[in-house]
């Protein structure tokens, strides 16, 4: 049997438009799914966490999450709530470009992912360009290191693969911050538990810089 370029062009725009209608129940999917992680709570959220902190002074007051929202085709933003669930800040991340923006009250700040060999990235202030927290990537299978000029230097430990990366970070031998995937089985956002001798907007960049 043979086809006519009509028949063929037909058959064509019937595959694309096949393809266009399953892209758009899918991206509809998504934002559903989204918009439902979004209502998560902070007592939710604690309550799976908690778990892994048994032997941790680390409390839910010193805990913040944050959450995937989509905005367009270019731009995700990561919604950053505390313990109380109240949204703290959004860490607009651009698609295909090196840095991610967020604000905290009348400050801007900006985190930037140099073009290295080993993964690192510095918070800066907008204000001023003052380097206020720096990461470095120290060996295989996400550890790493993070200096907070004033604070110290917090290393990473991966205690166990649970499927929701879960570290914990010591200062000098204690333990400061804890942080994980708040799903195993979805890229919903982390969920970190951070020492607030540390200033907020540090702990933002140690949450969305796993």
């Amino acid at each position: 049997m043979s086809y006519t370029e009509s028949q063929l062009g037909l058959g064509l725009l019937g595959v694309l438009l096949g393809f266009t209608i399953l892209i758009f129940f899918l991206l509809r999917l998504r934002k559903k799914q989204m918009d439902t992680d979004l209502q998560l709570s902070a007592e939710e959220v604690w309550s799976n966490f908690k778990n892994q902190l048994s032997d941790s002074s680390l409390t839910q007051k010193e805990m913040i999450f944050c959450m995937s929202k989509d905005h367009s085709m270019s731009l995700v933003s990561l919604v950053v709530k505390d313990h109380e669930s109240l949204v703290v800040a959004e860490v607009m991340c651009p698609t295909g470009l090196r840095v991610r923006t967020f604000s905290l009250g009348d400050e801007s700040y900006s985190i930037e992912f140099p073009l290295t060999w080993k993964r690192s990235a510095v918070l800066k202030r907008d204000r001023d360009q003052q380097e206020l927290a720096f990461y470095r990537q120290t060996g295989w299978f996400g550890r790493h290191e993070i200096e907070v000029p004033g604070f110290g230097i917090l290393k990473s430990q991966r205690i166990e693969w649970t499927g929701r990366m879960l570290l914990n970070y010591y200062l000098q031998h204690k333990q400061v911050g804890a942080a994980q995937k708040i799903s195993k089985l979805r890229e919903i956002g982390y969920v970190a538990a951070i020492s607030r001798d540390i200033p907020i907007e540090a702990r933002i960049f140690i949450l969305v810089t796993p």
